[in-house]
């Protein structure tokens, strides 16, 4: 698999741990998060109550804020952070503190490595012609 996205929806699993660990131990090429409130307010996840309109969908269900420098960590033995942003969603207010919605891309390092590699390599455009592949996945080519 290329990529996966998860786009508001990893804050609202059971088991999020799970399903992130199982997604790293397929080496997918690119995990990106989008809306994943992080926080570096308390040292650990904070569940929270989230409402959601009736205009949406009334409900109210559970709702993790994760630590920001945990939630990173599960990713720096594989990947590599290429990109961090403030996603357009509005910060929430969590105990009188304001819990920033962030974009979040990874790149399995492997692949990472690779590119770099081949991009200040000086053979020349030749190099760059090659098609390199991870398993059966064309990663790049020139």
């Amino acid at each position: 698999m290329d990529a996966i996205l998860f786009s508001g929806v990893i804050e609202i699993l059971e088991k999020p741990y799970e399903l992130i660990s199982k997604i790293i131990s397929k080496n997918i090429q690119n995990i990106i998060f989008d809306r994943v409130p992080l926080q570096r307010i308390y040292s650990r996840d904070r569940i929270t109550i989230l409402k959601i309109y009736k205009e949406v969908y009334e409900a109210i269900i559970p709702c993790r804020i994760f630590d920001e420098d945990n939630f990173k960590a599960l990713f720096t033995d594989s990947y590599s952070l290429i990109f961090e942003g403030l996603s357009k969603e509005k910060a929430i207010s969590v105990d009188n503190s304001l819990v920033e919605k962030k974009f979040l891309f990874f790149i399995y390092t492997c692949l990472f490595i690779m590119i770099f590699a081949l991009s200040f390599n000086n053979t020349g455009c030749a190099q760059l012609e090659r098609i390199i592949k991870i398993g059966s996945q064309n990663v790049l080519s020139g």
